[in-house]
């Protein structure tokens, strides 16, 4: 359910450590937990109903991949940008 599809996400140059994207999916109720990569790069776990935050490493194109428990998959595909 998040990163939203379509949307650019934006860092501001003067604080791009500020940047936080909150990663969360819909998942059948039998999950437990989430694992989140971003670019096949392990990012964290997060329980079911929970969120994980993300702080992208810059700007540029992310593969995001969330992986449950029982080892279905789904990803989403993330922009992000500067601004000053």
């Amino acid at each position: 359910t998040s990163p939203l599809r379509g949307v650019v996400y934006t860092q501001r140059l003067s604080h791009p450590e500020e940047q936080s994207i909150a990663l969360q999916a819909t998942v059948d109720a039998g999950v437990a937990r989430l694992y989140w990569f971003a670019n096949e790069k392990f990012l964290g776990t997060a329980p079911r109903g929970r969120s994980l935050t993300w702080h992208p490493p810059g700007p540029g194109h992310y593969v995001l991949r969330a992986v449950d428990d029982a080892g279905r998959a789904d990803t989403r595909e993330v922009n992000v940008s500067t601004a000053q």
